[in-house]
């Protein structure tokens, strides 16, 4: 380091001298005083970068430099911080990070900046849009068919007074099985064909967020029907369709 940094003035001193100068009563034995740049702005960050990483009020730097440290292995072009975070050059955060603080583009949004609404709106301008939200739906829609099988008989076991944990043949391949009569491989392939719709929604909604949502909202109604229609919950469970008679009584 020394012959490479010849430029740089190196003092040595005894270990009590480094602890007043830090502050602690423990220190690596090596410390460095370093000249801090000016942050760039949002707009310079954000100049070239495609994904970025934004943390709000992260105050653990620990959290930090692990943030960091996730960005860099994601690919992430940028990261930035509402004004409450802790430093990333915090050395806690440095060593977290191992060393990413120093290899990712960063900087603060202003302070005078209204977070989220307005800071969220010159993302926008900028051409970001919002991928958190959508990516944590994605699991969630793709694995829609054993998530709402697993609610549908927590809730109809709770409705009977059994226990959640006993078992019964109420679940949404039996009732393909058994009360629709399909068999055991039709039931294999509608499965997988509603699986399969739920999960074209998901990718849909990443390119489109209007017509996924359209799409899942009209499977989701679909599934709701026919839950109802089977008494999958209970024999008198059916609010869609008792709503949908009711509006349509009325009307006529």
């Amino acid at each position: 380091v020394l012959e490479r940094c010849k430029d740089i003035p190196v003092y040595t001193a005894e270990f009590d001298v480094l602890k007043e100068l830090t502050g602690f009563p423990l220190t690596r034995g090596m410390l460095c005083a370093m000249h801090r740049p000016a942050l760039p702005s949002v707009q310079q960050v954000c100049e070239h970068a495609t994904r970025i990483a934004i943390l709000e009020d992260v105050v653990n730097p620990t959290n930090v430099g692990a943030i960091f440290r996730s960005a860099a292995a994601l690919g992430m072009d940028a990261v930035l911080l509402t004004p409450a975070c802790s430093d990333p050059l915090y050395r806690r955060a440095i060593r977290v990070s191992m060393g990413t603080v120093f290899q990712i583009p960063w900087t603060y949004v202003d302070k005078h900046t209204v977070w989220p609404e307005d800071g969220m709106k010159l993302l926008r301008e900028l051409g970001f849009k919002t991928a958190a939200i959508v990516t944590l739906a994605f699991p969630i829609i793709m694995l829609f068919i054993p998530i709402s099988d697993t609610l549908m008989a927590i809730i109809r076991r709770k409705l009977q007074g059994k226990k959640i944990s006993e078992a019964d043949r109420g679940h949404l391949h039996h009732t393909l099985m058994f009360k629709l009569g399909l068999g055991h491989r039709n039931t294999v392939i509608v499965l997988y064909i509603v699986t399969f719709l739920f999960g074209i929604s998901a990718i849909i909604m990443y390119f489109d967020e209007i017509a996924g949502l359209i799409l899942f909202i009209i499977l989701l109604i679909g599934f709701e029907i026919f839950i109802e229609k089977t008494g999958m919950i209970n024999e008198g469970f059916h609010p869609l369709t008792s709503l949908c008679q009711k509006f349509f009584s009325k009307k006529d």
